[in-house]
């Protein structure tokens, strides 16, 4: 929960504590607490790029691919899945061996053996592998060998990204970005965003474009860069999009992966808003009010995203409005005193019995949601529930088979 809603929270509380039977006696939870969304527009909601079914109802296996609990999305290459663990281990997994096949301690000499940010990179045989340290580790991912170690001015946050063949991009948690040449192993420059005091966990790697970087700094910034000279194309400042005069206890930033579509981009920010952002000019084309958004995805012109109201709706790429909401949990649960907060992965689009298609969430309270359109091409408003694995941290869906592949704190199931 975020220091903003928490404050609120206590404020609420002690409100309810100095009146007397007034009202319900219910202690609202993080679901009643965020705004909900309600439809506002009559456009059609047209599902698009189906991926297979992937649900084939075999009994599903699991393998562990960690030595300790992951710290970050695993890397997936050449049917082997890398991970970075707590502890401070790069282990490779093989999918077809169906067994860890090497493990790398890249902490050694560390007293802290308690890392929880970070990520790992795969590239031309290589692993960029970094733990909530100053260092950025080089591995060979074919035997797990270190090939190099880099030491940045300050502690990494987020899993570096190859921006081209040889240059590769590290962010400090002090909002500085670093070219970082892999052939030379020098640096080649170095861009800082305004300073921000307050830390926070939820940050996202800079994405990549047409030889341009999309950076989100803690302090605000959104800054478009020249992955070669590290010049800025354009600044884009979330703090002005904010409600003014409000005091903020977070830092303005971009919470979901930016989704790069042709000319646009869009994203949720970390102050209630989702954006349509022209890469040209950095000009905004639509924002909309969408509070706590978790995760989104891209089909056709639909913005899928869900929230911590546990819902999911589709936004128009069009013009921001609201197409379609549905639950993100059972009529059951909501009867509940206590329906409890959920992370629900990105949706995807899929193909099921029949030859119909559906809208799917994956959530880490072991179930998964389905919209299936109807023959009138309309989604429901309550989904068909499923039950899957519990705790699911990040989702792979295989091109080739299909599969779902659930990955959880130190598993993956499949």
């Amino acid at each position: 929960m975020s220091m903003k809603k928490i404050i609120f929270t206590i404020l609420v509380s002690l409100v309810l504590i100095g009146c007397d039977h007034i009202g319900s006696t219910r202690v609202k939870n993080l679901i009643d607490l965020t705004p909900k969304l309600e439809k506002d527009s009559n456009e059609k909601v047209i599902l698009s790029d189906a991926k297979k079914n992937p649900f084939s109802g075999e009994k599903v296996k699991s393998y562990k691919i960690a030595k300790h609990s992951i710290i970050a999305q695993p890397a997936i290459a050449k049917k082997v899945i890398y991970s970075v663990d707590s502890k401070g281990h790069v282990s490779a997994f093989s999918l077809k061996e169906n067994k860890i096949i090497w493990t790398t301690d890249i902490a050694k000499g560390s007293l802290d053996r308690n890392f929880n940010a970070g990520g790992i990179l795969y590239s031309d045989e290589k692993l960029f592998a970094t733990n909530g340290s100053r260092n950025l580790v080089i591995l060979d991912a074919n035997t797990g060998d270190e090939i190099i170690r880099k030491e940045f001015p300050d502690i990494l946050r987020v899993k570096p990204v190859m921006a081209d063949d040889r240059i590769l991009l590290v962010q400090t948690i002090s909002n500085q970005l670093l070219a970082y040449d892999t052939k030379s192993s020098s640096l080649l420059w170095m861009h800082e965003g305004g300073i921000e005091t307050i830390s926070t966990k939820n940050n996202v790697a800079p994405v990549i474009n047409d030889h341009h970087a999309l950076i989100s700094y803690s302090s605000g910034e959104v800054v478009y860069i020249d992955i070669k000279s590290g010049k800025e194309k354009w600044i884009f400042n979330l703090s002005n999009v904010g409600e003014a005069g409000l005091p903020s206890f977070d830092p303005a930033l971009i919470v979901t992966t930016p989704i790069i579509n042709g000319n646009h981009v869009y994203f949720a920010t970390s102050n209630g808003k989702v954006l349509k952002i022209n890469l040209d000019n950095g000009t905004t084309i639509w924002q909309r009010q969408a509070d706590d958004v978790q995760s989104i995805s891209l089909f056709g012109d639909n913005l899928f995203i869900t929230n911590n109201a546990r819902q999911i709706a589709s936004i128009s790429t069009h013009d921001g409005k609201v197409k379609w909401v549905g639950n993100l949990i059972s009529e059951e649960e909501r009867k509940t005193k206590r329906p409890q907060p959920v992370i629900f992965q990105a949706p995807f689009v899929s193909v099921i019995d029949n030859n119909g298609i559906a809208l799917n969430v994956v959530a880490s309270n072991g179930q998964l949601y389905q919209f299936t359109q109807d023959t009138g091409g309309q989604l429901p408003l309550q989904p068909k529930i499923v039950k899957i694995e519990k705790q699911a941290r990040y989702q792979w869906l295989s091109c080739c088979t299909g599969k779902l592949h659930l990955i959880t704190a130190r598993e993956i199931k499949f």
